[in-house]
């Protein structure tokens, strides 16, 4: 049988660098001061609208984050995994 790729408890590591990086996403987005005011904004209309430094924060994320995360709003990010922790922990 080939190897599986998960990690000790079972899950797989691909879920688990995605979450560490949804992380990632949501405390960078709340170190933005003002961040509030975007809460209802989709991070995939960052591909075209938004602040700069919004917009260059979903860039660097969008490859790995944009297919399962793309349709959720800042605000659904942040509260998702709010700080600094993952929806799993």
């Amino acid at each position: 049988m080939p190897a599986s790729a998960t990690d000790g408890d079972g899950t797989d590591a691909r879920d688990t660098t995605v979450e560490d990086a949804a992380t990632k996403l949501a405390n960078d987005l709340r170190a933005v001061p003002g961040i509030e005011r975007f809460g209802t904004l989709r991070l995939e209309a960052l591909e075209t609208s938004g602040p700069r430094p919004l917009r260059t924060m979903w860039r660097v994320a969008r490859e790995e984050l944009g297919a399962t995360y793309g349709q959720m709003t800042i605000g659904e990010v942040m509260d998702r995994y709010g700080s600094g922790t993952s929806a799993n922990a």
